[in-house]
């Protein structure tokens, strides 16, 4: 069956759009948003199992933009004689339904649109999705049903278009089908609303994120993957601000994490019946006390070792106290300066679970004396541990052990896990993290100092969308892996096969020429382009305008695994990366061959981001300094890479980070020491082209790509034992890793 879509759009102009309704923007911004909002609009429809045609509202003497696709002019006194015309006419070239929808509906898609026509085909008359305004978003129709009598005299300003619209309908005899509401851009609410999906990133509307991005009306990325790494200092900002802006009083915060204390030893310790709490003078001790009282109504036998050694306690500490005085069957134990330990460690050591409630994440100096005593007395203990916030010992703000300090099996934190938490060495010793809700308003934590995040799956899985049932191949990208060099084809066939099995709808390798068969002969489902070779099999300056040529019709470059670094490569690699329009990811010898000038990436067309995926080495040698500079301060090397380079940097390694110029640093908690060996990098640049072809953004594909990468090499391990992985083997699991992925 024939199908028509009229998009009814108007220039971008100042003043003649709709969105210059919304007083947040300026008569300038909403012009371009609109023309944002409509090419992005162009991009998601194309490939549909339609015709599209342009219906342009065009004053005397107005010329459609020169790149507007096939277009009609809008013809008719007002909206509803305008629609009819342009639905009749289209009827009348013979297509048997016909849609229309406008250009400011930043949720529409192809989807959606064939959806409508689909109900059309299927018997309904009219198909319409509604808009939140009253309005509609989408109409389609079979052609017998475009009548006059449907849109003359619509009130179209008002919010009963829909309501007046079904009216008609059932007075004609036209049977309707509802689709899912899909909202326009009207109203403020509906700029934040916009803006919040953005911050997620572009999917299908990369115009319009440019734009929220530039004008700073994004909420922050943090909205939009929410796990923050906090200091422990920044974490006592957000619980001041929590008690004197909010007004929620100390002993709330400190029953909810009780609550979430207890939860955690019912879930995690379920055969647990007698748990023995170590509590300190401070509000961590405080912690631990309101912790024995829930646990003594959910029917624990609790035993309390209160380890003040003469110090007076905190207010907040001595309050629970005397509430848990109350609680007759729990054994509370005070320890003095003097007293013996060993009864204390004796009597624990007969009860299922030990929790340590001592210290948090505020201690900034080593543990001396007694406690030092008793920290090494609870690590002795054969139950496992339980840590109230961090193991006693640790400080919250650094990846250093001080001294003496707890060896905790789980560690339940408050709010967002800490430095310690998250970094090694320190990390090692809190064991399993469980990050426990305060009932704190969310953007205390999102407003909060610093700049980690840990990346999470449930928050990931957003940035990829799902794979809709009409698309074909064009609609995921196609990724071109420039690689390989003689000696070292197998890092181009690595690459191209992990672009291939990471969704990319085509993937094309650009290989020196004598490994040209060899890399058509490992990856199957690849194209080849086969390239001018110089001195070492390695790709000659001649390679470059190949290259270049190579990259029409492609969606993301991938350069560096296996090229090799004679000084001809690197000329070469710098030229193309320079010229090549698309958003590239560079790796390896891609990233040494601006060693000494990383301010050149910055030289990179307009619009074309880039993503560096170097290992410390490589790092270091891109920013002129030594290896072990790189890996003192991973996440200040990071930083600084991306402010130098301006583009998206992956430092590998152990809890891999990904670098955004001026905005956050990800941790992936992913991945395991079976991947140190030869290919899972060029895995990673593989992995890494396929997302950013599909989805255009350099920080959604990095930060997709290594936490793929890392859940695929856990897979591996899982099924292949850490000793005898191989890169291949991240490729078979694959498949698994985005499964997890969607599992959140």
């Amino acid at each position: 069956m024939s199908r028509r879509l009229l998009v009814f759009a108007k220039p971008g102009r100042p003043g003649r759009v709709k969105t210059r309704l919304i007083g947040e923007l300026t008569a300038e911004q909403a012009a371009e948003l609109h023309e944002a909002l409509l090419l992005d609009l162009l991009d998601r429809l194309a490939g549909g199992d339609f015709s599209l045609r342009l219906a342009w509202a065009l004053e005397e003497g107005d010329e459609p933009p020169p790149w507007s696709p096939p277009w009609v002019r809008q013809e008719g006194p007002d909206l509803g004689a305008r629609l009819h015309r342009a639905l009749a006419a289209a009827a009348g070239e013979g297509h048997a339904a016909v849609a229309a929808v406008g250009s400011d509906h930043p949720d529409l898609d192809r989807a959606d649109v064939e959806a409508a026509f689909a109900r059309v085909e299927a018997g309904a008359g009219v198909a319409l999705a509604p808009a939140g305004d009253g309005g509609y978003s989408l109409i389609a129709l079979a052609a017998a049903a475009v009548r006059p009598e449907l849109f003359a005299g619509v009130p179209w300003s008002t919010s009963r278009v829909l309501e007046e619209t079904l009216a008609r309908c059932r007075r004609l005899g036209l049977e309707v089908a509802l689709l899912p509401e899909r909202r326009d851009l009207d109203t403020p609410d509906d700029l934040h609303r916009l803006a919040a999906d953005l911050a997620a990133g572009p999917a299908g509307r990369r115009r319009a994120h440019s734009l929220f991005e530039a004008w700073g009306l994004l909420p922050g990325r943090l909205q939009s993957a929410a796990m923050r790494i906090l200091t422990a200092e920044a974490m006592a900002a957000v619980d001041r601000r929590a008690i004197e802006e909010v007004g929620i009083p100390g002993p709330v915060l400190m029953e909810n994490a009780a609550i979430g204390l207890a939860d955690a030893v019912g879930e995690l310790f379920p055969e647990a019946e007698a748990v023995a709490i170590f509590c300190g003078p401070g509000n961590n001790g405080g912690d631990g006390l309101a912790l024995a009282r829930h646990l003594d109504g959910r029917g624990y036998e609790v035993a309390v070792f209160l380890a003040a050694f003469g110090k007076t306690l905190s207010e907040d500490c001595a309050a629970q106290l005397a509430i848990l005085r109350h609680h007759e069957a729990v054994e509370i134990v005070e320890l003095g300066e003097d007293d013996d330990l060993v009864p204390a460690l004796a009597a624990a050591r007969e009860h299922d679970l030990v929790v340590d409630a001592l210290f948090g994440t505020g201690l900034a100096r080593p543990l001396e004396g007694r406690f030092a005593e008793l920290v090494e007395g609870i690590d002795e203990l054969p139950p496992p541990v339980l840590a109230v916030d961090l193991p006693s010992g640790l400080a919250g703000s650094r990846s250093e052990i001080p001294g003496p300090h707890v060896e905790a099996d789980v560690t339940v934190t408050f709010g967002a896990p800490k430095i310690a938490h998250v970094f090694p060495p320190a990390a090692e010793a809190a064991g399993e993290l469980v990050v426990a809700d305060l009932g704190l308003p969310p953007h205390l934590l999102e407003e909060a100092e610093g700049d980690l995040h840990l990346l999470r799956a449930e928050d990931l899985a957003e940035l990829l969308g799902e794979r809709e049932p009409a698309s074909h191949k064009g609609d995921y990208g196609h990724a071109l892996v420039l690689a390989g060099s003689a000696g070292k084809a197998g890092a181009a066939a690595l690459a191209a096969r992990a672009a291939v099995r990471a969704g990319a709808g085509l993937v094309t390798a650009a290989v020196p020429e004598p490994v040209a068969a060899i890399v058509a002969g490992a990856s199957l489902e690849s194209m080849t382009v086969a390239l001018p070779a110089g001195e070492g099999g390695e790709i000659a300056e001649a390679a470059v305008e190949a290259v270049l040529a190579a990259c029409e019709g492609k969606d993301a470059l991938a350069a560096g695994p296996g090229l090799g670094r004679r000084e001809e490569t690197a000329a070469a690699l710098r030229e193309i990366t320079r010229r090549c329009p698309l958003p590239a990811v560079l790796d390896a010898d891609a990233v040494v061959a601006f060693a000494g000038r990383a301010a050149e990436l910055r030289e990179r067309p307009e619009g074309a981001g880039t993503v560096l995926t170097p290992h410390p080495g490589e790092l270091g040698i891109l920013l002129g300094i030594a290896t072990a500079e790189v890996q003192a301060d991973r996440p200040a090397a990071a930083r600084r890479a991306a402010a130098e380079t301006g583009a998206v940097v992956v430092l590998k390694g152990h809890l891999t980070l990904i670098a955004e110029p001026g905005g956050p640093v990800w941790v992936n908690p992913t991945g395991n020491p079976g991947m140190a060996t030869g290919g899972t990098g060029d895995v990673l640049t593989g992995i890494a082209a396929a997302l950013l072809a599909r989805l255009g953004d350099p920080a959604a594909a990095a930060r997709l790509a290594v936490w793929l990468h890392g859940a695929a090499g856990d897979a591996a391990a899982a099924a292949r034992g850490a000793e005898s992985l191989a890169a291949g083997d991240l490729l078979d699991h694959l498949p698994a890793a985005f499964a997890a992925l969607r599992a959140g």
